[in-house]
């Protein structure tokens, strides 16, 4: 059988976290979101997340839904770079900050797509595009024009389910 890769922003939406600024540390409409620091090799680090004001209209963009990857945007450590996570609603109204990128699939299974993106992560793919000096910055923008193997549907499940 062979695959045909396809941009990952044709079958996913891609988008970094929002920026966190001084005027939203607190205020009327305080959220816990997630941040690099909350991601780990073996799933999340859930023991200290923060909040910060979200909006409903800024909430309805950065809102995580079940089903949702984050990969961690940058690092001083190549080694970390890209490193995801698969979010399955673990806290309730939670947003994600500018250290993460979200992908959010439209048709790929989404343990399928983790288990890719913890390849490429350990494996150097994104340290090795990645730019910046001292800190590696993979960058929504590279992530959504990655090349992403897509088997059908069904093989997509039997690899996740193996892995």
């Amino acid at each position: 059988m062979t695959v045909t890769p396809v941009r990952l922003d044709s079958v996913a939406d891609v988008r970094l976290g929002r920026q966190r600024s001084p005027k939203d540390h607190d205020g009327p409409t305080m959220r816990p979101y997630v941040r690099a620091a909350n991601v780990g090799w073996d799933g999340w680090k859930l023991d200290d997340v923060k909040s910060m004001n979200f909006t409903d209209d800024e909430m309805a963009v950065y809102r995580l839904h079940p089903g949702d990857l984050l990969l961690g945007e940058a690092s001083g450590s190549a080694a970390e770079v890209g490193k995801p996570a698969l979010w399955t609603g673990e806290v309730e109204e939670c947003a994600f900050q500018n250290t993460l990128i979200r992908v959010r699939p439209r048709g790929p299974e989404p343990r399928y797509l983790l288990h890719y993106f913890k390849y490429l992560a350990s494996t150097g793919k994104f340290a090795a595009r990645s730019r910046g000096a001292g800190i590696n910055h993979l960058g929504s923008e590279t992530l959504a024009s990655w090349m992403v193997p897509r088997p059908r549907i069904e093989e997509q499940r039997r690899i996740a389910a193996v892995l």
